[in-house]
Order: C-alpha cells, then sequence, then structure tokens
C-alpha cells in the first residue's frame, strides 16, 4: 500500500493543473491499471512465500516422521539386546544347574561303586576254640579274651574301610575346597541402582558385555563381580550404592559418561 501511495502521488503530481476531463479520465485509468498491476504482484508474492512455507512445513514434518522411525528403531534393538542377554543369563543358570547335577551324579556314581564292590571279610569270624569247652572252665579269662577278639575286629574294620573309602573320601575334599573358593562368588558385592524419576540407564562390564539398557524405572541390582560401569541420561536422578553403603547421586546433570564401580571401591572411577 505504500508502494501504491509513493506510485499514485507521483503520477498525480504529473497530472497538469489544468488537465481536461477526458485527461483526467485517462489519467485514473492508467493509474487505476498501475494499482491492479501492483495488487497482482503483491498476491504473486504472497502466494509464494505462502508456498514456501507450506513445503518448509512438510519437510519438518518429514523429518519428525523420521526420526519417529528410527527412535522406534533403536527402541526395538534395545529391547531385543535386553531379550538376548537375559536369554544368555539363562542360558548361564542351565548349564551351572548342568554342571551341579552331573557333579552330583558323578557323586553317587562312585557311591554307588563302593558300595556295589565285594565286602572283604573284615576280620575273621570268631574263633571257635573260644568257645571250647576248656575255656568255659576258665570263667575269669573269657571277658578278656572277648575284649580283646573286639579290639582286633574293630582295628581291622576300620583299617579296611580307609583303605577302600581313602580315594573317595580325598576326591570329596578336594570338591569340598573347591566349592569353598567359589563361595565368596555367591556372596558377591551388589550394585543397587535407583530413579528418583523415570530415566535412561545402561550397565555393562568391564569387557563390554551390556546387562541393561533401557529405562530404570524404581531399583535395580546387579551383581559387581570384577567390576561394573553404569551411564545414565540424567545422571543426576540416579541413586547408587553398593552393598550397604550410603547411596549417592551418580553424577551432575552434564556427567552422561560412563561411571566405574569396582569391589572395594566407595566412589566411581571415570573408565
Amino acid at each position: 500500500m505504500t508502494r501504491s501511495s509513493s506510485s499514485a502521488s507521483s503520477d498525480t503530481s504529473g497530472l497538469p493543473e489544468d488537465a481536461s476531463p477526458l485527461e483526467l479520465k485517462q489519467f485514473l485509468v492508467g493509474l487505476r491499471q498501475q494499482f491492479r498491476e501492483q495488487a497482482r504482484q503483491d498476491a504473486e508474492e504472497r502466494r509464494q512465500l505462502e508456498d514456501g512455507l507450506q513445503a518448509a512445513q512438510r519437510q519438518f514434518q518429514e523429518l519428525q516422521d523420521q526420526q519417529s522411525v528410527l527412535l522406534s528403531r533403536l527402541q526395538a534393538q534395545t529391547h531385543r539386546v535386553g531379550e538376548l542377554e537375559q536369554a544368555l543369563a539363562s542360558a548361564e543358570q542351565a548349564l551351572a544347574s548342568a554342571e551341579q547335577a552331573r557333579v552330583s551324579a558323578e557323586q553317587a556314581r562312585e557311591v554307588a561303586e563302593v558300595a556295589s564292590r565285594p565286602q572283604r571279610p573284615a576280620a575273621p569270624e570268631r574263633p571257635r576254640e573260644l568257645v571250647t569247652p576248656p575255656r568255659r572252665r576258665h570263667r575269669t579269662g573269657w571277658p578278656v579274651d572277648a575284649a580283646w577278639a573286639k579290639v582286633f575286629m574293630g582295628a581291622v574294620l576300620i583299617g579296611f574301610i580307609v583303605g577302600l573309602g581313602g580315594p573317595w573320601i580325598q576326591r570329596r575334599l578336594q570338591q569340598q575346597q573347591a566349592l569353598s573358593g567359589s563361595a565368596p562368588i555367591t556372596n558377591q558385592e551388589q550394585l543397587y541402582l535407583q530413579a528418583m524419576e523415570p530415566s535412561w540407564l545402561e550397565v555393562r562390564r568391564l569387557d563390554g558385555t551390556m546387562l541393561f539398557a533401557g529405562e530404570l524405572e524404581g531399583e535395580k541390582q546387579f551383581p559387581l563381580g570384577e567390576g561394573l560401569e553404569v551411564s545414565a541420561g540424567r545422571p543426576d536422578l540416579v541413586t547408587v550404592r553398593v552393598d550397604n553403603q550410603p547411596p549417592r547421586v551418580l553424577g551432575r546433570i552434564e556427567e552422561v559418561d560412563w561411571h566405574r564401580f569396582q569391589p572395594g571401591s566407595l566412589g566411581a572411577e571415570q573408565p
């Protein structure tokens, strides 16, 4: 409108003061045509601007759709990885149970083999001469002879049992030592992670094996083992503690790196 007004002013200024009605009419017709042309140009520019705005909106919507698709795929892959980790953990537990069952079966078989071996006479039967009539005449010596016979039979029986069961007892002791050596694994430290609000969390072993990747709600615990590394989208919303130690915040809001926890360490280390 300003440009049209300026054009009209310039055109009006060129009109003679003593113009005839015909000249005035022609001048008005030309001025109207200029206004129409200017309005057409303004409408064309506005249409081009609207088309450009609509194209930009369509591109923005397409980018949002692509981002949603990529996010859905990432979540699906993350869920799949979690399922594979759980399946692997179940397989490891099943393997450990099978190994324990195999050891128990082997022990039972060894016991059965020992029991099924032909029993050697532990000691000779009580000599018949001990009950012969001449011995009966000496009643005062019979209790002493019977006591010595019992001692002899007991010593022979103990030697026989030790001779047969020595290897089995040794294997049992070795197995007990092996089990006692692995007992601290069952009592290893636990790492507890709790989210004050739902927050994205990743937990992995020191060798890079991923144990958990997903949104943490509430509290989860993980065997500390040789050590774990933890990364959170909002570390300021996640508290961490090891066993009965006091909980503390994982980190500040900008500390989205991996935090390392190892047995015997009270705090996290940057890997």
